[in-house]
């Protein structure tokens, strides 16, 4: 991982406050009692203490979203052979060591099962005296990466093994010094629902070198900190390691300046409670674009009262730390930072807004202090565009930069005869990169949250593009660690029970638990979801399927299945469906854990529904499966006992497209499951091929987040040249427009922010155009069977637990494929219909 050096892409820092050691951990006059000493021996954090600014978050004011700096010092007698710690904070935390920056987290948890994160920091101490820095955030509020526990603290814990044998004890006590790190103002301004706040941050106010050793006796603004209690206190009753590699961290500069502007600033530029409200959207002139030095500085001269803006354009929709640096400039000066994925079609970047709401807005504000000012955002921004808008009385230079950043991942192989299949498999690597972070976010600029569907499509392409399966794995442990009083799983992990929960995704994460063992053989996982998946079945599913053999909405829970315009009363075909594919899966999930009761308790569940479906939602008349039917009247009669709208949803009632009889989504899910007979699966395959004929308006529209679904159904049933036809049609007119992420729904701009599900394309490529699927799960026997529709030719490498299956094909004359398979060693490879299917 590529990381920071001292005095490297990191703002000036100064250290002051009275020098001392890292001492015992004892709590102040009252002291630990006899059971917390019990739970400390049970965590990783055994000699250490969560401290904290005050009590609660805040250190004398009104508690909300904040930074606070805490410091300590060690001196070392030499240099260590190492030095390994832990460490974890509450909410966010950097950790620097003598200037140079070590690491950020911790990556998103409850916090039951506090994450935290492992370093040897022995290369950064040195022989005297050592100083440990750490920026604490606290979002302040729950949020999409954040439950809120409405406590702020940190611990850390490590000993430093020195060259004469003698260890010296690092860990967070009331020796340590703490303040409120008021030189970033956050406000109540949020860059979304499911974000964090803006950061506002002022050069002059950071006292210069705060994590540098000095002399600080007499800076008074640091105090002693607030013990909040040992490990295994309240709110973080245990932890567990991240589980990941270190997030990969590159610094990289804009590609070009794409846009300059010069206008009058409006009257309220200092007082803006949403920085977005500032955002030039009239009134400005356009001005020759400037060009960057060798450097990368870009020379800025606004007039009296007015404000020139520029866009930096970094290439692609990456998750970054954005970073502004300014020299030359007059006190007072401000840069505010806006951040787009494209253009709209004046030729005006189109700003990042969040939700929409008067309080959102993906804004950043520093205001320089005179001279040199450097600012890095402290969380994470999604963006390909960083337009500054820069309000100076005098000229001054400024350089945009990044710190991108992503799950450490090498993508594999990949290539073919065909160059727009050749370009979805690109997107679909920039997409992933742009939402690997702690865990697969839906997307990197308005929401960062780990949705459950999203996650799993996502880590199915993920596993296809780079072999990567920790951030999976990940996922399902914490999707599976909180359920709501119904069962139905937290949609979003980690996130507060208020906000959502949607049934159909607790389905997708039951299939995902399979798909997942197939190509890990990873069991413990399995055993550790176990409970949850019980109670989802014998709590939720076992009580909603009625009289008649089919499944229906629970009170109080909603239902998604997709952006789209399906018809989700009772009964729903394609719920129906997706409740058989997870029972059908938890069957085989289930009996690898050993619990064969419940194993034919889901075995007899899913032998229910799937005859009830055979039986009523065929139409002979349309040669498909209709999308809804009505219930009997006794079905009817116990819905109205329900409360008033207590099936309503957010999605339920507010399509404006008519709804059609027959749809895409449930139909691939019957050819997938092989419903009904040979007949109906080939017809029902026809309509699913219709489906993605641009310009049919006989079905419903799909969104990318249903395309490991509806393209596996195609080359399923032999229709794949129709498969390939149709990512020539829907990925292919946004690769030609210039594409570098696929976004939430096919009717977007190729330009809109980077949707993380997309890239489940890369999944259905390795299966279905390379063509190696497992035969048994951890690929200890696979089939090699391409369907190649119009391609030609194609070559990548499949991920195994065993190494990498190296695959090169091609069309004989005669039709035939011939190809060159290379297997490591415990990979049986068998070959199937190796003649390409005529139609």
């Amino acid at each position: 991982m590529k990381r920071k050096a001292a005095g490297s892409f990191s703002r000036r820092a100064f250290v002051a406050g009275t020098a001392s050691g890292l001492g015992a951990a004892g709590p102040p006059a009252q002291s630990s009692s006899a059971s917390e000493e019990v739970r400390r021996e049970e965590h990783p954090f055994r000699h250490s203490a969560w401290i904290g600014c005050h009590w609660q978050d805040d250190c004398g004011g009104e508690p909300g979203a904040r930074f606070y700096a805490f410091r300590n010092n060690v001196a070392l007698a030499a240099a260590p052979a190492k030095a390994p710690i832990r460490i974890t904070a509450d909410s966010r935390y950097i950790l620097w060591v003598n200037g140079v920056l070590v690491g950020r987290g911790p990556a998103r948890c409850f916090p039951e099962k506090q994450s935290y994160d492992e370093y040897d920091i022995g290369a950064h101490l040195h022989a005297g005296t050592n100083w440990l820095a750490i920026l604490v955030h606290q979002f302040g509020v729950s949020n999409g990466q954040y439950l809120h526990r409405a406590r702020t603290g940190v611990i850390l814990e490590g000993v430093a093994e020195m060259p004469s044998g003698e260890k010296v004890t690092l860990r967070t006590d009331l020796s340590w010094q703490v303040r409120v790190a008021d030189w970033i103002e956050t406000g109540q301004a949020r860059l979304s629902q499911h974000m964090g706040c803006q950061e506002r941050y002022v050069a002059g106010a950071e006292p210069p070198d705060w994590r540098m050793p000095s002399d600080s006796a007499a800076d008074k603004t640091w105090v002693k900190p607030f013990y909040l209690g040992p490990p295994g206190c309240a709110p973080w009753t245990g932890f567990e390691p991240r589980g990941l590699a270190p997030m990969h961290e590159e610094p990289v500069r804009p590609e070009a300046v794409r846009w300059a502007i010069e206008g009058r600033n409006p009257e309220d530029i200092g007082h803006a409670a949403n920085l977005l409200s500032l955002w030039p959207a009239a009134g400005f002139s356009r001005i020759n674009v400037p060009q960057p030095d060798a450097d990368g500085w870009v020379q800025a001269a606004p007039r009296e009262s007015g404000f020139v803006a520029l866009a930096f354009d970094f290439g692609w929709n990456h998750a970054a730390y954005a970073r502004v640096d300014v020299r030359g400039a007059a006190g007072g000066a401000i840069i505010d930072s806006y951040y787009a994925a494209g253009f709209n079609d004046a030729g005006d970047p189109v700003p990042l807004t969040g939700f929409g709401r008067p309080y959102e807005g993906v804004a950043d504000r520093m205001t320089v202090q005179a001279g040199d000012s450097a600012w890095e955002s402290y969380t994470i921004r999604g963006y390909r565009h960083h337009v500054v808008v820069i309000r100076s009385n005098r000229p001054l230079q400024i350089r945009v930069t990044a710190l991108r950043t992503h799950h450490a991942v090498l993508p594999n192989a990949f290539e073919s005869s065909d160059e727009v299949i050749n370009g979805v498999w690109r997107v679909s690597d920039l997409t992933l990169r742009a939402g690997m972070l702690d865990a697969f976010v839906d997307n990197n600029s308005r929401e960062q949250c780990q949705w459950i569907h999203d996650g799993c499509v996502a880590a199915m392409g993920s596993w296809a593009t780079y072999g990567e399966t920790a951030l999976w794995k990940r996922g399902l442990r914490q999707w599976g660690d909180r359920s709501f009083p119904s069962s139905s799983l937290y949609s979003v992990a980690p996130m507060d029970p208020t906000f959502m929960g949607i049934l159909d995704y607790t389905c997708v994460w039951m299939r995902s638990l399979w798909e997942y063992y197939e190509v890990t053989l990873d069991a413990a996982t399995l055993r550790e979801c176990l409970p949850a998946l019980e109670r989802f079945v014998r709590t939720l599913v076992m009580r909603n399927i009625t009289s008649e053999g089919l499944f229906i909405q629970p009170e109080g829970v909603w239902i998604f299945l997709d952006w789209s315009a399906l018809d989700k009363r009772p009964y729903s075909l394609t719920l129906n469906l997706m409740m058989l594919r997870a029972l059908e899966s938890a069957v085989h999930v289930v009996s690898i854990c050993g619990d064969t009761k419940l194993a034919a308790d889901c075995a007899g569940l899913a032998a229910r529904i799937r005859g009830a479906i055979a039986a009523r939602f065929w139409s002979h008349a349309h040669r498909a499966w209709l999308e809804h039917i009505d219930p009997s009247e006794a079905v009817r009669r116990t819905l109205a006992a329900r409360l008033p709208d207590a099936d309503k949803d957010p999605w339920q009632w507010t399509a404006a497209e008519p709804r059609p009889l027959c749809a895409s989504h449930g139909n691939a899910l019957a050819v997938l499951l092989k419903l009904g007979s040979p007949g109906q699966q080939a017809t029902a395959a026809q309509l699913v091929a219709r489906s993605l004929v641009p310009g049919q308006t006989e079905v419903n529209r799909l969104s990318p987040l249903w395309t490991d679904k509806i393209f596996a159904a195609l080359f399923e049933s032999g229709h794949e040249k129709e498969a390939v036809q149709a990512f020539h049609d829907w990925h292919g007119k946004w690769i030609a427009a210039g594409a570098v992420g696929w976004g939430e729904n096919w009717e977007a701009s190729a330009n809109t922010h980077t949707q993380t599900c997309g890239a489940s394309a890369n999944w259905i490529l390795s299966r279905y155009i390379l063509g190696i699927q497992p035969l048994k799960p951890g690929f200890a026997a696979a089939v090699f069977q391409p369907r190649p529709g119009s391609i030609t030719w194609a070559e990548g490498t499949v991920p195994t637990l065993h190494g990498n299956i190296h695959v090169s094909w091609k069309l004989g004359g005669d039709g035939r494929i011939i190809s060159d398979i290379k297997a490591p060693s415990g990979v049986q490879i068998s070959t199937k219909n190796l003649k390409q299917t005529e139609r």
